[in-house]
């Protein structure tokens, strides 16, 4: 294969690794394909044979060498991403929250759409409790005595 179907073939494997989350395996065969196309450009392969080989031996590489670490050190880390922890936390109401309306609440750093679930108000600064979450709205209503807080 020429020097630019190489370098084809591993822009389409970076850009595929970029649109399918891959674990950066598509990522190293892609680099592998680069450098490849780097070699068999300055002419070092005297044989085509020699250009998939050392293609091989890259990849193989890179995916048993240095894949693994990477993976590691780029590891997502949980975040507030599982819903389930968001039942029965606390938030606090950004403002006047009528009972069976809509509006803002703040949690762990973040503004919140909410839905008042209560019967009463909850007051601007108040504590609530989120009991569901619709889609990316709380349902929520104010804590109460039995939870540990002021009615």
């Amino acid at each position: 294969m020429e020097w630019w179907g190489w370098a084809i073939a591993g822009f389409i494997l970076l850009a595929f690794e970029m649109v399918v989350p891959a674990d950066f395996f598509l990522f190293f065969l892609g680099v592998s394909a680069l450098v490849v196309s780097a070699l068999t450009g300055i002419e070092l392969f005297s044989q085509p044979w020699m250009s998939w080989l050392t293609f091989a031996v890259l990849a193989l590489g890179f995916l048993t060498v240095v894949r693994q670490r990477l993976v590691k050190r780029v590891a997502v880390t949980k975040s507030f991403t599982d819903m389930d922890e968001v039942v029965g936390g606390k938030a606090i109401a950004s403002a006047d929250l009528p009972p069976q309306a809509r509006g803002k609440v703040d949690m762990r750093g973040s503004s919140w759409s909410a839905y008042n679930t209560d019967s009463e108000v909850i007051a601007a600064g108040s504590d609530c409790i989120v009991e569901a979450v619709e889609g990316l709205e709380l349902r929520v209503r104010r804590l109460t005595r039995e939870s540990g807080s002021e009615e």
